[in-house]
């Protein structure tokens, strides 16, 4: 079985979308804070709300008229502070989900077909044969709709409840009819962004493991699933995957001499050339891998079971290059259906026709998220990046400045004009992000650094581009984040990184003398200057804009309306407010100015 689409009502971003699926990988690209990880999402509450209908029998589901009940305290996936924020319209307590499976009948009778010759039962092998026939373009469908509401007066849980209880029936019949349970023959797992294995984990047995994985603790379990690939007083399977992912040697070991007089599982890993060392201290992309094969591998033992794979943002915990090998081997194990997330070219670039998914604003406005051609994506992940290449000569030759957000690039404008009315800008401010209406352009951090990582690979050496970011937690993380493969090395003591061959540089905002407090800490996490810091603290307490102190400093955070600062709270400012923009603007033109002074002596020599 897989899933043939999934409908969402009233949940988080999306009022009412239809998301029509493919049957083997769904690579789910498109804007920042637009709803892609929001799918998974619903793909994991369903199937918790799923577990609650199913009875003490695991072969039915309880009746319409029985209430189930969902903790909110089991939701913590869900990443929303308050029960209330998981509806979209908050003034309707009620979210609906509805996941249509499909079940191929040729592809059963072919499989029948297939292991009656195998037994040698020729008989039973042609009537398969001749069902198959028969049923050649048969595919039966089961809408499945959950629904979840929330009492009015109650914020701790939410009451399940399905629809359509005929379609209900007839699932569970042919789930029945496959040689299954309601329970076991339906997993949903979801990689973790950052995988971390606990240092002592006890034997568990496969019920205990089944509910880890779907509470998504699945990485607390992960010896035990490891020893659910022990065949023979061998890893066999799982180490072939590994080497085929990572291209060297692993050797798993079970060091346990029983699992009666231990309560601890202790599993070693050996790379190839390496010592043997406790699983746990293996690199965070190995365990990763590990994870996902050995779920799969547990989940993958029973025939017709619909496995669910969920991959949030890979890029942000397993490492790039091994992201290709890794869909590569997903792709030969044709028991799972994929759900992917992720901006990473790279990666994208590995979906097939019908496989890719781009949700935007226009989108949510049509309620229906469509496959876009694989050969078509580059105007989509390349909206800002033909913006630049468009640029008109006269701009070109400018210092083409990339900023966090639109607020950024109109204080950076204003900025300039009000300090050099009579001078021409020597810059061109761009908001990052994806939105091709530069008026609705979210950017951040992230994109500042996707942006120009992509445009190093794009443009020519001429260029001249600067990723400009916050020179706060987030800002620096980034910042810290720019490949190392095209950029000079990361130092704390550097502002600065400059493209090993291009005009290009990402670089955090300078932070003037009377500021320095704010960005003086070697911890990354104590790093709180933006932008709005370069105005005084006048400025920003006559617009509202000044938080309140913390870390018993004078530090603080900006607060209130940026986009209402950046239109008209600085509009009637004199140019003596905007003195320390002076600080950024100077250090942006010295950058090129070095530049050209090293690239000249290197000439002369």
């Amino acid at each position: 079985m897989r899933i043939n689409s999934i409908e969402i009502k009233n949940f988080k971003a999306f009022k009412s979308i239809e998301f029509p699926c493919n049957q083997n990988f769904n690579f789910i690209v498109g804007e920042n804070n637009i709803g892609k990880s929001t799918i998974l999402e619903a793909l994991q509450l369903w199937k918790l709300a799923y577990e609650k209908l199913i009875n003490t029998t695991n072969k039915k589901f309880y009746g319409r008229s029985t209430s189930r009940y969902l903790p909110f305290e089991e939701l913590s996936f869900l990443r929303v502070p308050k029960i209330n924020d998981i509806f979209n319209d908050k003034s309707n307590k009620k979210v609906e989900i509805q996941l249509t499976f499909s079940h191929a009948e040729n592809a059963e009778n072919a499989e029948n077909a297939e292991n009656a010759e195998n037994a040698e039962n020729a008989e039973n092998a042609e009537n398969a044969e001749n069902n198959e026939e028969g049923n050649n373009d048969e595919e039966n469908e089961y809408k499945l709709k959950i629904i979840l509401e929330k009492p009015s007066s109650i914020d701790v849980y939410f009451r399940v409840s399905y629809d359509n209880a005929e379609e209900f029936e007839n699932y569970s019949e042919k789930i029945e009819n496959l040689g299954l349970n309601l329970r076991t023959a339906l997993f949903i797992y979801k990689t973790q962004p950052i995988f971390h294995s606990i240092k002592n984990e006890p034997f568990y047995n496969k019920a205990q493991l089944l509910k880890k994985i779907s509470l998504s603790k699945s990485h607390e379990v992960i010896r035990n699933k490891i020893l659910e690939c022990y065949v023979d007083k061998k890893f066999e399977k799982l180490e072939e995957r590994l080497e085929s992912v990572f291209k060297k040697k692993f050797k798993l070991k079970f060091k346990n001499s029983n699992k009666t007089d231990e309560e601890y599982v202790r599993i070693t890993i050996e790379e190839e050339g390496k010592k043997e060392i406790d699983i746990s201290l293996i690199g965070s992309g190995v365990l990763q891998v590990i994870e996902i094969f050995s779920t799969l591998q547990f989940i993958n033992k029973k025939d017709h079971c619909i496995n669910i794979l969920l991959i949030d943002e890979p890029d942000s915990h397993i490492h790039a290059n091994l992201q290709s090998a890794l869909i590569d081997e997903l792709r030969s194990d044709g028991h799972n259906q994929v759900f992917l997330v992720s901006h990473n070219d790279k990666l994208i670039n590995k979906a097939d026709e019908g496989e890719l998914f781009f949700i935007n604003e226009h989108s949510l406005e049509e309620g229906q998220i469509i496959a876009v051609p694989t050969d078509s994506y580059s105007s989509v992940t390349s909206e800002l990046a033909s913006e630049l290449l468009s640029l008109e000569a006269e701009d070109r030759d400018k210092i083409i400045v990339i900023t966090e957000g639109k607020t950024d690039q109109k204080i950076l404008e204003h900025a300039w004009s009000v300090l050099h009315p009579e001078t021409n800008s020597p810059f061109v401010f761009i908001c990052s992000g994806v939105h091709s209406d530069e008026t609705k352009r979210e950017g951040n951090a992230d994109q500042v650094r996707r942006t120009i990582e992509l445009m190093s690979s794009i443009v020519d050496e001429n260029i001249k581009i600067i990723g400009l970011f916050d020179n706060d937690k987030e800002g620096n993380c980034q910042f810290k984040s720019v490949s190392t493969n095209a950029f000079s090395v990361y130092s704390s003591e550097e502002i600065y990184r400059k493209h090993k061959t291009k005009n290009i540089f990402a670089l955090m905002l300078p932070v003037p003398e009377h500021r320095s407090i704010f960005s003086s800490s070697d911890d990354i996490n104590q790093k709180y200057f933006v932008i709005e810091h370069y105005f005084s603290n006048e400025v920003l307490i006559e617009n509202n804009m000044k938080g309140a102190n913390i870390l018993g400093t004078e530090v603080f955070n900006i607060v209130g309306n940026k986009n209402t600062f950046s239109l008209t709270g600085i509009s009637e400012l004199d140019n003596t407010a905007f003195t320390h923009f002076e600080i950024l603007f100077s250090y942006m033109i010295n950058l090129y100015e070095e530049v050209e002074t090293t690239e000249a002596l290197t000439e002369t020599h």
